[in-house]
């Protein structure tokens, strides 16, 4: 989903030398399918810039720039390389803190699904710790929001993907460490499995 604000300056750690060995993050295929390029293509274009001494700003605007990436996968790939080469674990933001993301594809328009998302989950806030859901709209995206009463936040996006079909995604930020990320991953998988539901 795309980033609801920028992200946080950060100080870039200076490891030098290729990308360590290793399996490639798990959204390595969505990564490929969306910006053509493979991820391990994309390891050896931002070492080859110097990206391991950039902070996270710095490599995202330069594949915007310089290879026309999409602001959101722009996000993704930094996100991707920061995982690889050892600077943050996976749902960690370069904050420090975690998020839990999960999507789904969904029959009908992005409007409609998000009229469907209103009704079904406005008596459920309060049980997910959630208050102030609102809704904005750019050319391409639907996106609703909440806070959370803990200091966490939801940002959710919706995107058409292909005939009559649409992608929610949802993304709780803020979260303290590894163990309330995947407690809130849980959480969510059982109420987009709710939602989701005949």
């Amino acid at each position: 989903m795309p980033p609801s604000d920028p992200a946080p300056s950060v100080a870039a750690p200076t490891p030098s030398g290729p990308a360590p060995a290793g399996p490639p993050p798990a959204r390595a295929a969505a990564i490929e399918a969306w910006t053509g390029t493979t991820f391990e293509r994309w390891v050896e274009i931002l070492d080859a810039a110097g990206a391991r001494t950039m902070e996270h700003r710095a490599i995202a605007r330069r594949l915007g720039d310089e290879h026309g990436v999409e602001p959101w996968w722009a996000q993704g790939v930094t996100v991707a390389y920061e995982q690889r080469i050892g600077r943050r674990v996976e749902g960690q933001s370069c904050a420090g803190t975690f998020t839990a993301n999960i999507s789904r594809t969904l029959p009908g328009a992005p409007e409609e699904v998000l009229e469907r998302w209103e009704a079904f989950i406005a008596p459920r806030l309060a049980g997910l710790g959630l208050e102030n859901p609102r809704t904005s709209r750019t050319e391409r995206w639907l996106y609703w929001r909440a806070g959370g009463i803990d200091g966490t936040r939801v940002a959710g996006t919706l995107q058409v993907k292909g005939d009559d079909r649409t992608v929610l995604a949802i993304g709780h930020e803020k979260l303290a460490d590894a163990d309330d990320r995947a407690a809130r991953k849980a959480a969510w998988t059982q109420t987009m499995k709710e939602f989701t539901a005949p």
